[in-house]
C-alpha cells in the first residue's frame, strides 16, 4: 500500500508543475439559457462536441462570453486567463450576445484566411 501512494503522491506532485495548454475552447451557450432560445439543443449539442472532442483525445475548456470579451488576439490565438486557444467552436449557437458577436468578428477578421466553418 505504501507505494501505492507514493506513486499517487508523485503523480499529484507532477500535476501541480507547469502551466494549462489547451488549443480549444468550446463556447457554452450561456445566452441561450437566460433567453430561453433553444436551450435545451444549445446545451446538448454543447456536450455532445464536448464529448467527441474529449474521447478524440483534444483538451478543450468551456468558454463563457464575459472571458471572449476580456480576449485579445495574440498570432493568431484568443489569449485569455493564461490561456492561449487556436481554436474557438460555437455549436448550435441560435442565439449569442451581440457584444460577443462583435468581439468574435472584429478579432475573425484580423486572421480570416485561417478560419475553417463547418
Amino acid at each position: 500500500a505504501k507505494s501505492f501512494y507514493g506513486y499517487y503522491e508523485r503523480l499529484s506532485y507532477l500535476l501541480t508543475r507547469g502551466t494549462h495548454a489547451c488549443d480549444v475552447a468550446l463556447f457554452y451557450p450561456v445566452s441561450a439559457c437566460d433567453v430561453n432560445i433553444n436551450a435545451e439543443k444549445a446545451v446538448k449539442t454543447t456536450f455532445s462536441v464536448a464529448k467527441d472532442i474529449f474521447e478524440n483525445g483534444i483538451d478543450f475548456d468551456f468558454i463563457d462570453f464575459q472571458s471572449i470579451l476580456a480576449a485579445d488576439i495574440i498570432d493568431g490565438k484568443l489569449c485569455v486567463a493564461g490561456e492561449k486557444y487556436k481554436t474557438v467552436v460555437l455549436a448550435a449557437v441560435d442565439c449569442i450576445r451581440h457584444e460577443t458577436l462583435a468581439k468574435l468578428k472584429s478579432e475573425a477578421e484580423k486572421i480570416k484566411d485561417k478560419i475553417k466553418v463547418k
